[in-house]
């Protein structure tokens, strides 16, 4: 289904029984994706039984859309929410989660880490969330079911300006927290101190620190 590039601001759902393998929603105007309950209890925009991709970038959604589920059986490969206005999670604590390998929700307003993805058990590889504007991290929202499987993340073009914000907690950021971590790129952020923690993990082969400024401009590292 390509519905991209139109003026289409809402959205009705199909139901569970509507499978689809490729959902292409980008350049529109849509403000939230709806579903429908069903008789497990979740929400469904579509059936997810054969989903490859789902796309919805440059819409204006405020909220992570609370139309998958963590659990399910079905992983996806990839899921896209960026160029948003992405600031919180439908639903909050009770979010579903996202059961899908990567996940984008770069260029949105996620001032914090989306915690609710880790907490939930979402099996995410990749995780993008640059452009954000994200000052914080906090202790622990990193730390899930599934957290060690994450391999790429890209936190550029944000405000951090440390990856231990508690002394008294240990940073989700050692490699008993993510132990298979391959990238991470930090670039473009507000670093004064080198971010030495994800150096604790084995399989880290690239790390992006580049361009570190304040906010009046002057280098920071």
């Amino acid at each position: 289904l390509d519905c991209t590039h139109n003026q289409i601001k809402t959205l009705h759902p199909f139901g569970k029984n509507v499978n689809l393998v490729k959902v292409y929603l980008d350049n529109n105007k849509i403000t939230s994706i709806p579903g429908q309950l069903d008789e497990d209890g979740y929400k469904y925009f579509f059936g997810y039984y054969d989903v490859e991709l789902f796309s919805c970038t440059n819409n204006l959604l405020t909220e992570g859309p609370d139309v998958f589920n963590a659990k399910s059986v079905n992983i996806m490969a990839s899921v896209d929410f960026s160029y948003n206005l992405i600031s919180s999670f439908e639903n909050g604590d009770a979010h579903h989660g996202i059961n899908a390998t990567s996940v984008s929700l770069s260029y949105n307003r996620l001032e914090e880490m989306p915690a609710v993805l880790f907490k939930t058990g979402s099996p995410i590889t990749t995780l993008i969330l640059s452009g954000n504007g994200m000052k914080h991290i906090p202790a622990g929202s990193m730390t899930g079911k599934n957290s060690h499987l994450l391999q790429t993340l890209d936190l550029s073009f944000n405000q951090l300006t440390t990856l231990s914000p508690d002394p008294e907690k240990p940073s989700d950021f050692w490699s008993t927290n993510l132990p298979y971590l391959y990238g991470i790129d930090l670039s473009y952020n507000c670093f004064k101190e080198f971010p030495y923690e994800p150096l604790d993990c084995s399989y880290l082969t690239t790390y992006g620190i580049r361009h570190q400024r304040d906010e009046e401009g002057n280098r920071t590292l």
